[in-house]
């Protein structure tokens, strides 16, 4: 990984919303300043939910989104979130009924970043899937 990127691991049973705090001050402290000195200015901070491997990243973009231009950026990796989904990977249930029990999962994600983001950052931000999809 990037040096430049911060990786906070959440142990089995750990505090989600503990690494998402650490995060967010992690923007606000590290990244967002490493990134005023760049030559290229950001719009937002990107936070994409990877919830396949158990991570969340977070990090400077510009909009419309066309390529990266972070040079800092932070990645939280749950546990037990990558649990959860491997679980209903092993389940081997007809695709229907997977995304009707995965979407749950990235609801209940996103509201955690949004409950933690929404006091600590001061800039915009935004959450989307691995596709790409903003997540409302």
């Amino acid at each position: 990984m990037n040096p430049a990127f911060r990786d906070i691991v959440v142990p089995a049973g750990g505090s989600l919303y503990d690494a998402l705090f650490e995060l967010a001050l992690d923007i606000v402290n590290r990244v967002i300043p490493l990134q005023s000195d760049a030559s290229r200015v950001m719009d937002e901070i990107r936070v994409e939910l990877w919830l396949d491997s158990g991570r969340i990243i977070a990090f400077p973009a510009q909009i419309p989104f066309s390529k990266r231009i972070d040079v800092a950026g932070c990645v939280v990796n749950s546990t037990d979130i990558e649990s959860r989904i491997h679980a209903l990977d092993e389940s081997e249930m007809p695709d229907g009924e997977f995304d009707d029990a995965l979407a749950p999962i990235y609801s209940e994600t996103a509201k955690v970043v949004l409950t933690v983001f929404a006091g600590k950052l001061t800039c915009p931000f935004t959450i989307y899937d691995e596709d790409g999809e903003r997540i409302p």
